[in-house]
C-alpha cells in the first residue's frame, strides 16, 4: 500500500515537469495511472 502513495506522489511529481516542459507522453501515463489504481482498488487489503 504504501508503494502506490509512493508511485501517486512520484507521478504527480513527473506530471508536474511534464506540465512545465510539455511533454505529450502525460496522457499516456495518465492511462496508466489509471489503470494501475483500477486494479489497485479491485483487490481489497
Amino acid at each position: 500500500m504504501i508503494s502506490d502513495v509512493v508511485a501517486l506522489l512520484y507521478y504527480m511529481l513527473y506530471d508536474g515537469l511534464s506540465d512545465f516542459v510539455g511533454y505529450p507522453e502525460r496522457i499516456s501515463n495518465l492511462t496508466y495511472m489509471q489503470q494501475s489504481t483500477t486494479n489497485t482498488l479491485s483487490i481489497p487489503d
